[in-house]
């Protein structure tokens, strides 16, 4: 009988099955990574969605004051005090404590 003159030489193991585990971790890295960018994209967006209130300064009226005189040294129209305040009517009375927006 004639032997077969294939040889079984070893596997090389500096080949694809060593750098297997490396390619799965940076699989994994870049997964992670996509996943962390959409969930900041997503938070993003839900910022961007909500809506915003400006801050605003209290300011509590005194004697002589009136709201065209409070909107004047704040750069508001009477119309925008009057409704960040939710006044129906122009009066105003001392001690009453009005909103304004900071700008």
């Amino acid at each position: 009988m004639k032997k077969d003159s294939t040889s079984t030489a070893p596997s090389d193991t500096t080949g694809s099955a060593a750098s297997e585990p490396a390619k799965d971790a940076s699989e994994a890295t870049e997964k992670a990574a996509a996943e962390v960018k959409a969930e900041i994209e997503q938070a993003d967006k839900k910022a961007a969605e909500a809506p915003k209130e400006p801050e605003y300064v209290t300011y509590t009226v005194k004697r002589g004051d009136t709201l065209s005189a409070i909107a004047k040294r704040n750069g508001i129209s009477i119309t925008e005090l009057k409704s960040y305040n939710n006044l129906k009517r122009d009066q105003i009375n001392i001690g009453q404590r009005l909103r304004i927006p900071k700008k």
